[in-house]
């Protein structure tokens, strides 16, 4: 026979794959009910700014927006209350009229900056080289991504980083131990 032609035989792989029953029955608007219900509850990055209302996973990724906030700005704070339900912070310069109250919000389980007074009106004329919040841990969790990537990041690169981040030069061993204390927390110990 001329004009006929056997259809060609399926590929191997393809001919014995047969997903599982949960993987061909997929209910997509169930998806997109989820995915609308998630955009209630959304979090907000731990580098950005911080306002009245912004929501976090978990109370570190609060302190660290938090610590974050004041360390680019050049401001500092003291801790007022800290506990499992409230975090209460103020402005170091009695003159400043900044404070701000974070509390964990049982029903969504996340942290929410509930009350944010004012904004910081001083000027941190004593701030150098260094500010008080910035230390090896909380540069741990700043360069977590960078060593993630690439567990042989040098020192050098670290102090890079948080120089441009947060327009502030650390030592190098302070970029050696939070680098250290990185590798322990992402590959372990």
């Amino acid at each position: 026979m001329v004009g006929t032609q056997e259809p060609p035989s399926p590929h191997p792989i393809a001919a014995s794959y047969c997903p599982p029953l949960h993987m061909r029955d997929l209910d997509v608007d169930v998806f997109d009910n989820l995915l609308t219900g998630m955009q209630n509850t959304t979090t907000h990055p731990v580098d950005g700014d911080i306002k009245e209302g912004m929501m976090f996973h978990g109370k570190q990724d609060c302190l660290h927006a938090i610590k974050s906030f004041h360390i680019r700005h050049s401001v500092d704070y003291t801790v007022e209350q800290s506990d499992h339900e409230r975090y209460v912070i103020k402005c170091t310069i009695q003159e400043c009229m900044f404070k701000l109250r974070a509390t964990y919000m049982k029903r969504t389980d996340r942290w929410k900056i509930s009350i944010m007074t004012g904004l910081h009106s001083c000027a941190a004329s004593d701030m150098s080289q260094d500010h008080h919040k910035l230390n090896y841990n909380f540069i741990s969790e700043s360069i977590k991504s960078l060593v993630h990537k690439d567990a042989s990041v040098t020192p050098s690169l670290i102090i890079a980083h948080i120089r441009e981040k947060f327009n502030y030069t650390i030592s190098y061993r302070e970029a050696w131990m939070a680098k250290n204390a990185t590798i322990e927390s992402v590959y372990g110990n």
